[in-house]
């Protein structure tokens, strides 16, 4: 029974170090609920398998349960999820060779032979899961460019954790050989091989944690400085418009009056010409709010540039209930993202409207044309150099600002015309 549960938990931490993998490398597309029921079902499927004790059904096994759980779960292509799964499963194999080597040069060939099955097999996928998670460990790690420099400097160190229980597993290992010793002290020194695996995958995965959370809040830290930052050029911005305004409005009153007492007719021509030239460059108030009038000035700018032909209709828009801050993180986010995309289209295009219903809620909509297909499940965009529908920062930005707000978003891409559309919805706090 001890040895039945003890293996069971061997196997356990073999689809946990799958799970490490892909968390790793890719991006959950799945509920934490759904995940953590394939886990379950993957699971049950991999230990009945091994109960045959067939080793093409246990191989072919393990890669399905490996490929169902990283392609339901997880953002990837199928060629991607055939070659990862092929991967894991070739260094398992890989790892399970080198263990059972090396205990036949230690121990002889007779080594396995003299002792109870279970036990044996026990010892074998002990050692050889520790040493496949310390593999599958460096591989994600080392091949996340991102972070490669940083891998190399913190995760080494942490080979002495792994390399030592290795170590001490084949101390064990000897001592069940050489040693006659009551079956109770037997089954402790199992149960503490399968604790120290999970010790160490446990290890492993909260400095990974960790790592992840100091990555994420130095990200949040660093885009709430830029939301700064912007929000006070915006505020610079609109208060040079504002003086530009004057000077516009004052230089137009010396010229009519110079117009007036003005004889020569080409100086007339030359001073409607001029007075024009200032009213089509000059910003427009596209709502009641200057930073709002701002930041959609500076990207229909962007717009006349690249091609872009931007329908704005914020007319009766009302932003009043937010903060400067959370307004620039909110549009400069979605409007840079859309201006990216649609500039890259043929016939680029980008209709942007806000509008206040019931006298209660803030809506918003934001359609631009899109270049390549963008995959989106749950509000969630898939991470691909290809997908230019949004940055995972700036949504990221626009979500904490529509969760602070208590609003809604809703994202969907349109195959047929091409286009990708986010919809906001917020309350209007009075």
């Amino acid at each position: 029974m001890v040895y039945t549960i003890c293996y069971a938990f061997v196997f356990l931490a073999e689809i946990l170090i799958s799970l490490f993998y892909f968390e790793n490398k890719f991006e959950r597309k799945s509920s934490k609920k759904f995940l953590l029921f394939s886990v379950v079902i993957v699971y049950v499927l991999l230990y009945l398998s091994r109960l045959l004790n067939l080793t093409l059904v246990n191989l072919i096994a393990f890669f399905a349960c490996n490929f169902f759980l990283l392609y339901f779960c997880y953002f990837i292509s199928i060629k991607s999820c055939i070659f990862h799964c092929s991967i894991l499963l070739i260094f398992m194999a890989i790892t399970e060779s080198i263990v059972l080597f090396v205990s036949t040069v230690l121990f002889g060939t007779d080594f396995f032979t003299s002792m109870d099955n279970s036990l044996s097999l026990i010892i074998q996928a002990t050692i050889s899961k520790l040493l496949y998670f310390l593999i599958i460990y460096f591989v994600s790690k080392f091949s996340i460019k991102e972070h490669k420099s940083e891998s190399y400097s913190l995760s080494i160190p942490l080979l002495v954790l792994p390399a030592s229980s290795i170590l001490l597993l084949y101390a064990v290992s000897h001592a069940l050989h050489n040693f006659d010793l009551e079956q109770k002290y037997i089954y402790l020194l199992i149960i503490s091989m399968v604790l120290l695996l999970f010790s160490n995958i446990a290890v492993f995965w909260v400095y990974e944690f960790t790592l992840k959370t100091q990555r994420h809040n130095m990200k949040l830290e660093y885009e709430r400085q830029k939301e700064k930052s912007t929000a006070e050029y915006y505020d610079l911005l609109n208060e040079q418009n504002e003086n530009s305004k004057i000077v516009m409005h004052d230089i137009k009153r010396h010229l009519n009056a110079i117009k007036s007492i003005a004889k020569d007719k080409a100086v007339t021509e030359y001073i409607d010409d001029f007075i024009e030239d200032f009213s089509i460059n000059k910003s427009v108030d596209y709502c009641n709010n200057p930073m709002v009038n701002s930041i959609v000035n500076r990207y229909k700018s962007f717009c006349d540039k690249f091609g872009v032909k931007m329908n704005i209709d914020i007319r009766s828009a009302d932003f009043s209930f937010m903060s400067e801050p959370d307004i620039t993180a909110l549009l400069d986010n979605l409007l840079e993202n859309a201006v990216e995309a649609a500039q890259n289209t043929e016939n680029g295009f980008i209709d942007f409207s806000a509008f206040v219903r019931k006298n209660k809620y803030l809506s918003m909509q934001l359609t631009n044309s899109v270049k390549n297909i963008v995959a989106v499940k749950n509000n969630r965009i898939a991470s691909s150099k290809k997908s230019d529908a949004i940055h995972g920062t700036g949504l990221k930005s626009i979500k904490r600002v529509v969760k602070k707000y208590d609003g809604e978003i809703n994202m969907k891409f349109n195959e047929d015309d091409m286009t990708f559309t986010s919809n906001i919805v917020f309350e209007i706090r009075r």
